[in-house]
């Protein structure tokens, strides 16, 4: 599971993008995290008919090192 934040324990979309942007979390613990919070509730709320966990991580981490060479990132 991803290391804990105190900002994530219910972050905005904006405060998402804020953590990750200013380096104080990094875009694959976030996605982490969220993938973790959807298996530990799959059954309960039967929400999802695929989930892209591997592509997930690899687009946070394209976002994590655009972030690391100083690129620009998207709002989101």
């Amino acid at each position: 599971m991803a290391r804990y934040h105190p900002a994530m324990t219910n972050p905005s979309v904006r405060e998402s993008a804020r953590l990750v942007r200013d380096g104080e979390v990094s875009a694959r613990e976030f996605v982490q995290r969220s993938l973790d919070s959807v298996e530990a509730t799959w059954t309960t709320l039967n929400a999802f008919v695929h989930i892209d966990a591997d592509g997930a991580l690899a687009a946070a981490d394209a976002v994590d090192r655009a972030r690391a060479a100083g690129e620009p990132l998207g709002p989101l």
